[in-house]
This record gives structure tokens, sequence and C-alpha cells, in this order.
């Protein structure tokens, strides 16, 4: 894990980003998580929770508990 320096840019937090993190864009989402903070580019949010998908190894669901379906009376 790195280091990196919080400063003041006006009234607000400014974070400054080492070169090897530069985010694309003017905008990004931003969301407080306990103690964390989670920063994402706005103009790819759903990238990255996509690209994480292909990460689950095949067995991932394997030991998971699926209670049977319901069967119900058709609807007329």
């Amino acid at each position: 894990m790195e280091k990196t320096k919080i400063f003041k840019s006006g009234n607000s937090q400014a974070i400054r980003l080492p070169k090897k993190y530069r985010i694309l864009g003017d905008e990004v989402f931003i969301k407080k998580m306990g103690d964390g903070l989670l920063i994402l580019p706005q103009n790819s949010a759903w990238s990255s929770f996509v690209d994480s998908l292909n990460r689950f190894s095949s067995d991932f669901m394997n030991a998971r508990f699926q209670p049977p379906v319901d069967e119900r009376e058709e609807l007329q």
C-alpha cells in the first residue's frame, strides 16, 4: 500500500494521486465506505464491476444452498 498527500484546495480537501493511479476524464464518482473512499471514473463506472465478474472461479457458486422453486397455481 502506498501513501499520498491530502491538501486543501479552497474550502475542500484534495488528494494527490500518484502518476500510476491517473484517472482519465474530468469527473469521478466517490462514495464513503467506513473510513475509506471508493473512487470510480465517471465515464466507466460500470466497467470495473463488469470486469470483476470474470475474476470469480468456475466453482464459486457450487457450495451455495439454493432452496427448491415454489410451485404456484397458474394465472388465468
